[in-house]
């Protein structure tokens, strides 16, 4: 942080409008407040669900250990043929612009 870049506010006046996320707030004073013990006590607890089928729980256990299983999704038109797209030009240059796209795309 370069402290000569930074300007006090005027009094109403603030720089971060929005401030920070509540959740932010609510999730990190949770974070602060458990103790190692509460964490071997949750884990614990869910380790039994898994075990004993939970889908949540056996679900979460299996993403933690064994990476999650990538949602490979594929688009495609009717068919399984390829998306046909329709483009509208606005102006003469972004006519240009899409042209030499798609010749760069084509490899001309």
């Amino acid at each position: 942080m370069n402290a000569h870049n930074l300007k006090p506010c005027k009094p109403g006046e603030t720089h971060n409008p929005k401030g920070s996320s509540k959740k932010a707030k609510l999730a990190k004073i949770f974070r602060d407040s458990i103790t190692d013990v509460d964490r071997e006590v949750v884990y614990q607890k869910a380790k039994s669900l898994a075990m004993r089928g939970v889908p949540f729980f056996v679900e979460l256990f299996l993403d933690r250990d064994e990476g999650k299983v990538p949602n490979k999704t594929q688009l495609s038109g009717e068919g399984g043929k390829p998306i046909e797209l329709t483009i509208v030009a606005t102006s003469q240059e972004k006519t240009k612009q899409i042209d030499a796209l798609r010749k760069k795309l084509s490899g001309e």
